[in-house]
């Protein structure tokens, strides 16, 4: 199971930052519904963060 590091929230959309398995990642969400995960291996926690925050404010594009 993902342990819960971070959350990012912008109008509707959030992101979570997750570390499972020695490795970070992100939890996409838009209106409270969950639309995508995204590891990144070899990654730091920063990374992630970078990540989540760049998705909620419109930055980063998921591509589903």
């Amino acid at each position: 199971m993902a342990q819960f590091l971070s959350e990012y929230v912008d109008a509707n959309k959030m992101a979570r930052v997750i570390f499972e398995g020695g490795v970070y990642g992100c939890t996409f969400f838009v209106d409270g519904a969950e639309v995508k995960q995204e590891m990144y291996p070899g990654k730091s926690e920063a990374w992630a963060e970078d990540a989540a925050e760049n998705y909620v404010l419109g930055v980063k594009q998921l591509l589903t």
